[in-house]
């Protein structure tokens, strides 16, 4: 890596970092381009309708994507649409990063 990167050897190295992404929603526009910073894990503003579906259809859940309903998962679409109705509307894609 140092030779691809051309680092001059005489350097020393500090710290190396190292960052990840587990499970987001992105919301892209008829242009490609991002409309809103992602929903990400962390984000619990979707509890609400993640207790529904553990509450009317876990079973069903389950079966379709193994995974038991939370607020990262379950339907960030659902909660955007409650809070940021025009952000939804804008939307022609969503992206989804998958943490298995």
């Amino acid at each position: 890596m140092i030779r691809e990167l051309r680092i001059d050897r005489q350097m020393r190295v500090a710290g190396i970092g190292v960052s990840g992404q587990r499970c987001g929603v992105t919301l892209i526009d008829r242009r490609g381009e991002v409309i809103r910073p992602a929903i990400i894990w962390m984000d619990s503003r979707s509890e609400p309708q993640s207790e529904r579906l553990r509450a009317c259809c876990l079973e069903d859940v389950l079966a379709q994507n193994g995974k038991m309903p939370a607020a990262y998962n379950a339907d960030p679409l659902e909660g955007a649409r409650m809070r940021e109705e025009n952000v939804l509307r804008l939307s022609a894609r969503v992206l989804e990063a998958i943490a298995d």
